[in-house]
């Protein structure tokens, strides 16, 4: 949620406590003709105004984050959410293979941000594949999507060999962080995406990096 719309009672109230003190502490401010008592009493409400608005700013931020830790359904993998994300039943489609794919998926409240840990089955024409060759498959399905590869490389995923991905978009306004393992004929992968400004979160390297198998 935009700053604005989000302390947009803050913003309101600072406002009425700014034209408070210019028409009643101002010396010979008026508005066509202001009693004196009129202007008496905007010089003392505008600065109450303005002290409320700041105890309302300092004192209405959101509760800071609890991390939790969830696991996939079968176990094998989780990853920290900033919240409780719900489970979802797909099915993935590239070049013409179909697999089914279990998530959880959790939105950020006020921010263009989605966290993803899932796992799907690899098909037995796939078992022998190496890592590579379908982070390659991979890496074609977005840039057919219009990402661009902006960081690619190996990584290790608790003793397991892994593989990492950053890209985004040509305009930049949206990012995509993959981190994928490939554990007991099942592909693991945890998947945080962004849009608007919030690609430096710390949000997002805190959910990949605590991506773990069990």
């Amino acid at each position: 949620m935009p700053f604005f719309v989000q302390h947009a009672d803050v913003l309101i109230t600072t406002v009425g406590g700014l034209v408070a003190c210019f028409y009643g502490l101002g010396p010979g401010r008026s508005v066509g003709s202001i009693p004196r008592q009129a202007k008496k009493l905007l010089s003392i409400c505008g600065p109450l105004l303005l002290i409320f608005a700041a105890l309302r700013f300092f004192t209405d931020q959101p509760p800071g984050i609890v991390w939790q830790r969830h696991l996939t359904a079968d176990g094998i993998a989780s990853a920290e959410f900033p919240g409780t994300p719900p489970a979802q039943q797909l099915i993935d489609s590239m070049n013409g293979v179909s697999a089914p794919r279990t998530s959880l998926v959790y939105n950020v409240p006020n921010k263009n941000i989605s966290l993803f840990l899932s796992f799907s089955p690899l098909t037995p024409n796939d078992a022998d594949i190496p890592i590579e060759d379908r982070v390659s498959v991979i890496k074609e399905h977005f840039t057919q999507l219009g990402f661009t590869i902006v960081d690619e490389s190996p990584v290790e995923i608790s003793g397991s060999s892994g593989f990492a991905l950053e890209l985004h978009t040509g305009d930049g306004k949206a990012h995509v962080w993959l981190r994928m393992a490939h554990i007991h004929g099942n592909v693991y992968r945890v998947v945080a995406s962004s849009g608007g400004l919030h690609h430096a979160d710390p949000i997002i390297p805190h959910f990949l990096e605590s991506f773990r198998i069990e």
